[in-house]
């Protein structure tokens, strides 16, 4: 029996709908909520509607609302095949359903077009977006975690591609990898910026930068944020902040929630001395849970590890002058070589011996409590706050756009005895906005008053006895939306929106378009050879922009004193 979408029924508004029922290989079970809506057609003319999927092998159905006399004309565009005429019908008022074949016979994007003639008036137009079968309710993991330690370890700068357990040539990361292998890792997780304090402002938040308004050095997170800390603090948990990333300073406001926040020297000395107190903080015993949040500055600039680390990788035929620190990361980006360049090949050598040494700390740390006889009263979530580049797109280090090296990054949960899964891959895309949701489902913890704008990852946590990797996706996969810092300044902005394979970027007035899958270097545009699939993106990489920027924030500026001056500058950023 074909269904008839409940909003025709029930609002006079809505009164012209499509919606798709499935007779594929996975026929669908269900229709999504979700409706976009178009502006009103209240006389003849055109509109477009502009989707980022067909209905793979589907029937369609119209249910048109119509006063007056006139026709209807339904057309889809699609890249690679001829456009394709729906509908073409004369109208006589009153409500009537059609049944529709939609072309084509795997997912891509495609552009819906609806032309009126005649004294007609179509009161709306909306499109009720059509979902692959359901996932099954989680049943074991919300709530698992309640009261269990939680700890997350933020390596600042770490792109996921350097790591060996994300498929790097060098064995750059052996305990990281062993605790994905122990868990749940995602292979496609991705930070919403690419830079330091905007991106860990997401991470507490769940909201993007463009709505929490942290985009400068010297702002602080608006009132109107709660932050991770502070649902666990209420939640009855000790919370310790230990930071050695100074970008993220008390007056930042990302210290609230936090009964203790330390900043420590940005140096390897610094890293000692943070590691110590971690591990200090991790076996201490205590009637109440803890959460602990980590922030190493390894891997990031400069790339000066211990001696042990530092030569780990490195050319001995190399005759350059690169040592890692800012100055020659200064000079490197400066000269713009190649990627292949022997001084690049230097930087990316030297960083890859601190991703070692940070992927050591972390190992100490957890072995520390494995000899306590205390890692199974743990939840350990792993992540970065962006990654870096060398030059693969022109530029060196961060801060700058948002392809996939500067905001590609690891996302690992681990939790030994529990019920989260043991040697899971999740190939389906998630965004650090997604961790915040997560552990308030895994802890049971009291949402904020905020809206959250990331998804908890619970039903992907979750294996079911099936793999994630073999469930079919959304037709509609969800949309991963990335912005550099620049809002003000379109030359410098960096927009980009990955939705299932495929990634749009915008700069400079220009898209591209890139097939992730078979380019993951992203480099070779198909923005030209794919017109509607890169106009269906940019259409809702610009719609999400024009509401993440509707608002003012409340971000406040606050002063930046010279210990901070200096300790920004000492990361290689300029600094108000």
């Amino acid at each position: 029996m074909r269904p008839t979408p409940r909003h025709v029924l029930s609002s006079a508004s809505m009164a012209l709908v499509l919606g798709a029922c499935g007779e594929g290989p996975q026929p669908p079970e269900v229709l999504a909520s979700a409706l976009y809506e178009t502006e009103f057609l209240q006389r003849p003319g055109r509109v477009a509607f502009r989707e980022e999927t067909c209905w793979i092998g589907a029937r369609a159905w119209l249910h048109v609302g119509a006063i007056g006399v006139g026709t209807l004309r339904v057309e889809v565009a699609m890249d690679g095949l001829d456009d394709t005429v729906l509908l073409d019908t004369t109208l006589t008022g009153g409500i009537r359903s059609e049944t529709l074949e939609l072309p084509g016979t795997d997912p891509r994007p495609l552009i819906i077009t609806l032309k009126s003639t005649g004294d007609v008036t179509l009161l709306a137009f909306a499109v009720q977006e059509l979902r692959a079968p359901a996932q099954p309710p989680p049943t074991r993991l919300p709530g698992s975690m309640r009261g269990r330690n939680v700890v997350v370890f933020v390596a600042d700068s770490l792109h996921a591609e350097h790591l060996s357990g994300y498929g790097y040539e060098r064995d750059t990361s052996p305990y990281i990898d062993r605790i994905a292998e122990a868990g749940v890792r995602f292979r496609y997780a991705y930070s919403q910026t690419s830079w330091t304090l905007s991106s860990v402002s997401s991470l507490f938040t769940s909201v993007e930068q463009e709505r929490h308004g942290v985009l400068e050095l010297d702002q602080r997170l608006g009132d109107e944020f709660s932050t991770l800390a502070e649902l666990f603090s209420s939640a009855g948990y000790r919370t310790v902040g230990l930071i050695q990333n100074g970008i993220i300073w008390p007056a930042t406001g990302l210290d609230r929630g936090f009964a203790e926040y330390t900043i420590f020297p940005w140096h390897t000395e610094g890293t000692r001395q943070l590691m110590a107190r971690a591990v200090e903080v991790m076996l201490e015993v205590s009637d109440d849970p803890f959460f602990l949040y980590v922030h190493l500055t390894p891997p990031h600039q400069p790339y000066q590890p211990p001696a042990s680390f530092r030569e780990l990788y490195l050319d001995p035929e190399y005759d350059g002058e690169v040592d890692g620190s800012i100055i020659s990361c200064a000079i490197v980006a400066k000269a713009s070589p190649p990627a292949g360049d022997p001084d690049v090949r230097r930087l990316a050598a030297l960083y890859d011996g601190h991703i070692r040494y940070v992927d050591d700390q972390i190992g100490n740390a957890l072995r520390a409590m494995l000899g306590a006889g205390r890692l199974n009263e743990l939840l350990v979530v792993v992540t970065s706050d962006h990654g870096e580049a060398f030059l693969q797109h022109g530029a060196q280090g961060h801060n700058s756009h948002v392809y996939e090296e500067m905001v590609r990054i690891p996302l690992v949960f681990y939790a030994p005895e529990s019920p989260i899964p043991v040697g899971q891959v999740v190939d389906a895309p998630v965004t650090l906005l997604d961790v915040m949701p997560t552990l308030i489902d895994l802890c049971a913890l009291e949402p904020p008053r905020h809206r959250l704008r990331g998804a908890s990852l619970v039903g992907l946590l979750e294996s079911h006895g099936a793999s994630v990797r073999s469930r079919p996706e959304s037709f509609v996969p969800r949309s991963i939306f990335m912005t550099s810092r620049y809002k003000d300044d379109p030359a410098k902005l960096h927009a980009a929106i990955r939705i299932g394979r495929h990634k749009l970027v915008t700069r400079g007035g220009r898209a591209f378009l890139y097939d992730l899958v078979a380019d993951p270097g992203e480099t070779e545009d198909l923005a030209a050879q794919r017109p509607v699939h890169a106009r269906v993106l940019e259409h809702r990489l610009d719609a999400w922009y024009a509401d993440a920027t509707s608002r003012d924030s409340a971000a406040e500026t606050v002063a930046l004193d010279p210990a901070r001056r200096q300790a920004i500058r000492a990361l290689g950023y300029g600094g108000k």
